[in-house]
């Protein structure tokens, strides 16, 4: 299986970011940053996300932005 961007999975998922943050008791901000910024996660976190998702941590790719299109900022971010 091919990297996806913690954004792509979390979207497979069903999820909202908000409904992560949530499931794993974590701030939105941080949620935000993993996926607009780039940030990089502890690694039980990493663990947590991608079982969250249904992926393993391999199939993640770590440190990447995906960028919302343009015209549509932040719409998936509804709870």
């Amino acid at each position: 299986m091919p990297r996806i961007t913690l954004k792509q999975a979390r979207i497979q998922a069903g999820m909202t970011q908000m409904k992560v943050a949530i499931a794993l008791d974590m701030s939105l901000s941080y949620v935000q940053g993993m996926e607009g910024r780039g940030l990089i996660p502890r690694v039980d976190v990493a663990q947590r996300l991608a079982a969250l998702y249904g992926v393993s941590v391999d199939d993640l790719e770590w440190g990447t932005v995906d960028k919302a299109k343009p015209g549509n900022p932040g719409k998936d971010n509804a709870a």
